[in-house]
């Protein structure tokens, strides 16, 4: 037994923050309606290294023509995520470990900083639709 008072769960947790933004401009070029939108989050999770980050972005496009006869609708849409997911066996291991114990910390050639270990998952989506409506002519 050592003479130490570690909190191994301190060691692993945070109080996470995240924030969201959001920005939406619309208006109209000549008779070409838009809008457009980009969106920005990030998340911290709770366990340390651990957090996701993503991109919205998105194009909506409703031009008509002819005297309104014949309008369109164009929407495209993009997001870009990532994702870092801290080792999920540090909390059992925290909770298992002796608080006696004291901190032993390791150094590594390969690992320069904290969160070049980190696992990253990225995910990208695209999307994209379009309609169309006619109107006879009376």
């Amino acid at each position: 037994m050592g003479t130490a008072n570690t909190d191994w769960q301190d060691l692993i947790y945070r109080t996470a923050l995240s924030h969201d933004h959001n920005i939406t401009v619309s208006g109209a070029v000549k008779d070409l309606p838009y809008r457009v939108s980009v969106g920005f989050t990030n998340q911290e999770g709770i366990l340390k290294n651990s957090d996701f980050k993503r991109v919205t972005a998105a194009l909506n496009l409703n031009p008509s023509f002819f005297d309104d006869h014949l309008t369109m609708n164009l929407n495209a849409k993009g997001m870009y995520a990532r994702s870092a997911y801290a080792d999920g066996g540090a909390v059992g291991a925290a909770v298992k470990m002796d608080p006696t114990q004291e901190i032993l910390i390791i150094s590594h050639p390969n690992i320069t900083k904290p969160n070049s270990a980190m696992h990253w998952i990225r995910h990208y989506k695209i999307m994209g639709d379009f309609s169309n409506g006619h109107q006879p002519h009376h």
